[in-house]
């Protein structure tokens, strides 16, 4: 019974709607005078709301860009600090409806050592999740994964929409992982081989299939030990005193907004950046705004 539990939950994550997940990238072209500020937006909910703020944002003489995630409810701003300030635009946030505060300012010096530190990471990291780290290699896996799986391997470049949805599966993982982690969840080795050894009962072309879409066991075997670390955390730390399937959805999705909510993404690879094109801003399109 406690082994159909975990499929329940992994059935969980799939079913689960996930808003635009917010990822700031300063641009390691910008100019050494520019200051940084990084503001919390309430208010925000959907597309029409990030477009509204970063149309009030630009208006602002000395503002050079703007990022805007509707998910977390922040903003980065670079600016000419000669210009204007993090207070002056957080006043024009909040005059445009959105309560705005300032979180944190870089000076431009400050501002010029953090590109010159994340331009060294982007050489082996595409980005950063929380505190954890996205090793470019690892990303490059998932990727190739995920081609291997939708029979496009042989594809001399990858696809925006792969990119696309390889990044957000790891980010979500990465996400999951670390609250596991910090609770402390265990799944042995031992564990695994047995959940593996129940898949070949039931899917014969088992091997077939992990060669297929994982190129090898030992992905496999990696993935399905973080799959069950993951399901189990859901499971004893999230949904423990959930029954009914509506509640324990609703349970979950506040439990998974709530990590992305609380752990900055910042993207190091100008490409991945490219790519998202603004993902951080995703919403309805401006229908949902009263």
């Amino acid at each position: 019974m406690k082994r159909k539990g975990l499929f329940v939950s992994a059935g969980l994550l799939i079913a689960a709607v996930v808003a635009g997940v917010a990822f700031f990238s300063t641009n390691s072209n910008a100019d050494s005078d520019l200051a940084l500020a990084e503001l919390n937006v309430k208010k925000m909910t959907c597309g029409s709301c990030v477009a509204t703020i970063t149309e009030a944002v630009e208006k602002i003489d000395g503002v050079r860009s703007v990022d805007v995630s509707v998910t977390t409810g922040r903003s980065q701003i670079t600016f000419d600090p000669g210009k204007t300030d993090s207070a002056n635009i957080a006043q024009v946030i909040t005059a445009a409806g959105y309560p705005a505060s300032v979180l944190r300012q870089l000076t431009a010096q400050q501002y010029q050592s953090l590109q010159a530190e994340q331009a060294q990471l982007a050489e082996i990291y595409v980005a950063k999740v929380g505190d954890q780290l996205v090793a470019r290699d690892d990303f490059n896996q998932v990727v190739e994964q995920r081609l291997r799986t939708a029979g496009l391997s042989a594809r001399p470049e990858a696809p925006s929409q792969v990119i696309s949805q390889a990044w957000q599966g790891l980010m979500q993982r990465k996400l999951m992982l670390a609250d596991a982690e910090r609770n402390l969840v265990v799944v042995q080795d031992y564990e695994v081989d047995l959940q593996i050894k129940q898949l070949r009962q039931k899917k014969p072309n088992l091997d077939a299939y992990i060669q297929n879409s994982y190129g090898s066991e030992e992905l496999f075997f990696q993935q399905t030990k973080e799959d069950m670390i993951i399901n189990r955390n859901i499971e004893e730390h999230v949904l423990v005193d959930v029954k009914q399937p509506s509640q324990r959805q609703v349970r979950f999705n506040q439990w998974f907004q709530n990590l992305v909510g609380s752990a900055p993404v910042v993207i190091y690879d100008a490409g991945l950046k490219q790519t998202l094109g603004g993902a951080g801003g995703s919403g309805c399109g401006g229908g949902c705004c009263g």
